[in-house]
């Protein structure tokens, strides 16, 4: 499971936290810009790492000078 979290700053919608070259197809959790520094939690579960290896980002479709930001990110195994 990862867990996140992101504020989308002055980025405009949609966002994606993803997951990929786990061994699996890439997952992708979209989220809303929903105001400056509202901070929200994306969540991904059910990964399966196959191939000891994960690359966790944040996708943001924008025009040029815009940001957001991506915080505390943990990759966690379910229990």
């Amino acid at each position: 499971m990862i867990v996140a979290w992101s504020s989308p700053g002055r980025a405009r919608s949609p966002l994606q936290l993803y997951a990929s070259d786990y061994g699996g197809d890439t997952l992708v959790v979209d989220f809303e810009n929903t105001g400056w520094q509202n901070w929200q939690n994306p969540t991904i579960e059910n990964i399966v790492v196959a191939n000891g290896q994960c690359t966790i980002g944040l996708r943001v479709v924008s025009e040029g000078d815009t940001w957001a930001w991506l915080d505390e990110v943990g990759l966690f195994q379910n229990e």
